[in-house]
């Protein structure tokens, strides 16, 4: 599975397009990380070490990434952040 989805996505990231940028103690550059809904378990993609840290951060909130692409593309944001609040 994870081959297939490597050559579906080109070896690149399924959220920026980009390749693994992240090295081993060894100076290899990792594999993406297989992606997976932590309900399901189903795997939805490979991503690279940047946004499946943004993912996890986020800790998979659809409404707290809105937030944040809202909040990037009006140049701020209120003074609340009622996401967290839940």
């Amino acid at each position: 599975m994870y081959q297939q989805l490597l050559t579906d996505q080109n070896g690149l990231c399924a959220i920026c397009r980009g390749p693994e940028r992240d090295l081993t103690k060894a100076g290899k550059r990792k594999s993406l990380a297989a992606d997976h809904d932590h309900i399901s378990g189903a795997v939805r993609g490979l991503l690279c070490g940047r946004c499946n840290l943004l993912l996890g951060r986020a800790q998979e909130s659809v409404p707290l990434l809105q937030q944040a692409i809202d909040y990037l593309q009006n140049g701020g944001g209120s003074s609340s952040c009622d996401i967290l609040k839940a």
